[in-house]
């Protein structure tokens, strides 16, 4: 993998060699409490191994104890290899601890194992480490100096330290629990508290006692639980200390303290030569010469992790960071490093160039620089820089470090073994042209159709963001539902970091994209497939010192819109019903304005639909982010019957369409309920349109929908045909009457239709429904016998109402079959006039008011209402004796 190659050799690749066989065995052998590291902690001066046991305060051993597999005997203060106790004249010389008291140290980290499971660490400060039941955990920097403030290591788990110095206030071994040494090399460990092994732990088992040193300060106890097994020395000079041996307890090596020691019965000792030699190698504070040593490579790893075999961790730009350089060394002759070159600069200070390059590609050598720094190696350093800054603004997927030495012997050049990645802290999404987040005006574009959406970052940034889908859209307030976005973003630019992408969002409206809706879990992949960043998005090192692999908008993008309807849809749902004008007779009559039945008026849904390949409704049209409105509705003209023709067949009998005032309704999602009201519709009675009876045929065309942004609707013309009713051209007709002046006089009026021209016109016997609006009388001869006039003087009237004939009104017959009637009855009135009485002959005028669509073009003039002469007691001029005479209808 690229920026993955081994750096532990100068510009090599290869696999990371453990390395640690011969300096391990190379330390073991000296004995030295000289370190890789140069550290000279242990006890200054040789140690007297005369004894296996010395209490200079009080040494109180049991019954049943042995020493080399000698009963112990005796009392005293010390205990001899052959088992007698004695309490010598001259006590050892106990030489004092170096560091010479307990360094103070805080701030660590916490550190837990969970049952069966696993971990390890490299040099560093810890507040508690807590390793479950059957856990398994090491300690893996040789030469390394580690300060913990408790280490708890609970039943049946394991416990592995490299070679180096361990600081421990507490140090509690559970139950058959394991500590091991592990590369070969020797373990120091200081407290200040307590140690305590548990029973039937196991501890440096079959390893030298000098590869396991116990050091104890003032006012500390130690105990060794039943039956554990010990390989080690306990050493501590001071008087408050106690160390206590259990029952049972298997303990190869020496104790030796100015304070107390107690061993339980059964306990078993070894202190024979091998264990006196062991102990005797120990050295004092002496340092050996310093040799001058170029390094063999080096290695730049996350502060913290193994010098050689630690990794970088994924890192944030424009956030400071450090690395640790180590000068390496190959102890074993294998032409691969397998430690820290402690001797680094120990003839003197050392220059070296640190370079952050370009790792994706190339080699060692062609590695682009990104940044550069001079540092100098120290001899105190002893080969290791544990905190070299950086802060980088731009983003890269495989960061390494180049060290350069020219300082040596022979220049030297070499490169990490691990790469890392500078990941953007954010993203941020914007629409280039689509950001109106307002219900109107511009910029606009159809549902359904394409456009940009763009993601931004700092250069350098070269990635292929994506949307996740788990993240729901957020719509504009009030929407009816989030829509659907899809589409992908191309890779970014790495001269701007920018990304765009095409897309498509399937409802009207704006929406944004929520917090993390924009992500990119990809850029990091050098990282996360080493498991050097954590699952998440913190942009802030964990107690690991890891930042998540992923990355995104760390707050809602911008507003993308505003989206409109692709086009609209009409769906008639129902066609309407005209009602009867006179609902009774089942007709109605020409140039009556004939309506809708209540709840019959005709009813349509208009939908509108985005531009995807198969549309689908745009729910959010609806509210603020509707604008169509009836105005937007255009229908076509309606002139004349979609079937019935003239007399002539030269066109459809005429019509006027008064159009009401429709509505429409905005059901709340995306659909619209159109409604016509209020239209009424007349046929025309001109003497052209007089035809025989039909049933009308309307047809309501729909020319066109559009809205306020131009949306319109597809699939027009088209409309409605309400369920028809029957046209009857219709007459009032009035006839003359004649009669004795002694009776009262009926006048012939009734109600016609045309029945076509076989037929012409007929009584329309169906006709309950038309009233008169009126009756009048004049009087045609002033000069004749009879009086006609609204006076007290006339001589005859209508018998009718007051509010049918006014003045004329004689409201009381006497005998009520002769009162006017309406509606009518069977196509007649019940007209009659009162008898004028003897001698009041003439001839009066009669005059009815009819309503304008029982009116006739009687005289050829243009329709005017029907009118008659009623003559009383007047003879025919034919010189027939013939009074009156009255027509038998």
């Amino acid at each position: 993998m690229p920026g993955r190659n081994n750096i532990l050799n100068p510009d090599t690749s290869g696999g990371r060699g453990a390395g640690y066989g011969f300096f391990g065995l190379l330390v073991a052998f000296l004995f030295l409490s000289v370190f890789v590291t140069g550290k000279t902690y242990g006890a200054c001066g040789p140690l007297d191994t005369s004894h296996a046991l010395y209490g200079a305060k009080k040494l109180d051993v049991k019954k049943d104890v042995e020493v080399n597999g000698i009963e112990v005997n005796g009392k005293g203060k010390a205990l001899e290899p052959d088992g007698d106790m004695i309490d010598p004249p001259t006590p050892p010389v106990m030489p004092d601890l170096d560091p010479s008291s307990f360094p103070g140290f805080g701030g660590g980290i916490d550190i837990t194992i969970p049952k069966n499971g696993s971990g390890s660490t490299g040099e560093g400060t810890y507040d508690e480490i807590k390793i479950e039941d059957e856990a398994d955990f090491s300690f893996t920097m040789v030469g390394g100096t580690y300060q913990i403030e408790k280490l708890e290591v609970k039943k049946d788990a394991t416990v592995t330290l490299a070679p180096g110095d361990y600081f421990i206030e507490e140090l509690k071994l559970g139950e058959k629990a394991q500590l091991l040494i592990s590369p070969a090399g020797t373990v120091r460990i200081y407290t200040n508290d307590k140690i305590e092994f548990g029973k039937e732990s196991q501890v440096n088992l079959g390893g030298s006692v000098a590869d396991l040193q116990i050091y104890a300060y003032d006012d500390v106890d130690i105990r060794l639980k039943d039956k554990s097994k010990v390989s080690a020395l306990i050493y501590s000079p001071y008087d408050k200390t106690k160390i206590e041996l259990d029952k049972e307890v298997e303990f190869r090596g020496m104790v030796s303290t100015t304070g107390e020691v107690k061993v339980d019965k059964k306990t078993s000792l070894i202190f024979d030569a091998a264990v006196q030699s062991e102990v005797g190698s120990i050295s004092t504070c002496v340092v050996p010469p310093v040799v001058p040593t170029d390094a063999f490579g080096f290695n730049c790893t996350t502060p913290g992790q193994d010098p050689l075999s630690g990794h970088l961790f994924t890192r944030v730009t424009g956030q400071a960071f450090t690395v640790a350089l180590a000068a390496l060394r190959d102890t074993d002759g294998n032409d691969s490093a397998d430690a820290v070159e402690t001797d680094y600069a120990s003839d003197g200070d050392r220059q070296v160039t640190v370079e952050l390059v370009d790792m994706s590609s190339g080699t060692c050598a062609t590695y682009s620089t990104v940044a550069t720094q001079t540092l100098t190696f120290t001899a105190t350093d002893q080969g290791y820089l544990g905190s070299i800054g950086w802060n980088q603004p731009d983003a890269y997927r495989a960061l390494g470090c180049r060290v350069t030495d020219n300082g040596g012997a022979t220049p030297l050049q070499a490169c990490s073994g691990d790469s890392f990645a500078i990941r953007p802290a954010t993203l941020s999404v914007t629409a280039p042209i689509l950001d109106n987040a307002t219900a109107s005006g511009d910029p606009k574009a159809a549902a359904g159709s394409g456009f940009t959406l763009r993601v931004a970052t700092v250069p350098g940034y070269d990635g292929i963001p994506r949307i996740d889908a788990s993240i729901p859209l957020e719509a504009h307030g009030g929407a009816v539902r989030a829509g659907n976005l899809t589409g992908a973003f191309n890779a970014a630019n790495p001269a701007t970091g920018s990304a765009d992408g095409g897309f498509v969002y399937d409802e009207v409206g704006s929406f944004r994209l929520q917090t993390l809706g924009v992500m990119d879990d990809g850029f990091t992949l050098v990282d996360s497939a080493q498991g050097d960043c954590i699952d998440g998005f913190g942009n802030s090192p964990d107690a690991s010192g890891k930042v998540g692999c992923r990355f995104g908008n760390d707050m809602a993008g911008d507003w993308v819109g505003r989206f409109i309807p692709d086009h609209f849809r009409l769906t008639v749902d129902t066609h309407g019903q005209l009602a009867d004008t006179c609902p009774a007779g089942a007709f109605s009559y020409a140039g009556q304005d004939v309506g809708y039945q209540p709840g019959g008026e005709p009813a349509a849904t208009v939908t509108a639909y985005n531009g995807l390949g198969t549309p689908t409704v745009t729910r959010n049209y609806t509210g603020d982010h509707n604008h169509l409105t009836v105005p937007g509705i255009l229908m076509s003209a309606l002139t004349g019957d979609g079937t019935k023709m003239r007399l002539d067949g030269g066109g459809p009998v005429s019509l006027t369409w008064n159009q009401g005032v429709a509505s429409l309704v905005d059901n709340g999602d995306g659909t619209l309920q159109l409604t016509l009201s209020g239209d009424s519709f007349n046929y025309s009675r001109a003497d052209i349109d007089r035809v025989d009876p039909f049933v009308s045929d309307l047809d309501l065309e729909i020319q066109s929908i559009t809205d306020g942004d131009g949306v319109s609707a597809t699939g027009l013309p088209d409309g409605f045909a309400p369920l028809g009713v029957q046209i009857r051209y219709g007459r009032l007709v009035l006839e003359n009457s004649f009669g004795s002046e002694l009776l009262h006089l009926p006048v012939p009026l009734r109600v016609e239709y045309f029945d076509g021209t076989a037929n012409g016109f007929v009584p329309n016997t169906d006709d309950s429904c038309s009233q008169v609006l009126g009756i009048s009388l004049t009087d045609l001869d002033a000069s004749d016998g009879l009086t006609v006039s609204t006076g007290v003087d006339r001589e005859t009237a209508v018998y009718a109402s007051a509010a049918i004939a006014g003045g004329y009104a004689e409201e009381n017959p006497g005998n009520p079959a002769l009162l006017f009637i309406q509606p009518t009855a069977g196509a007649a009135y019940n007209l009659n006039l009162q008898a004028p009485g003897e001698a009041n002959t003439g001839t009066a005028g009669v005059l009815v008011d009819a309503p304008d669509w029982l009116e006739y073009d009687w005289q050829g003039a243009g329709m005017t209402d029907p009118s008659s002469r009623a003559s009383f007691g007047i003879f025919s001029r034919g010189g027939s004796a013939i009074v009156y005479l009255r027509e038998i209808r």
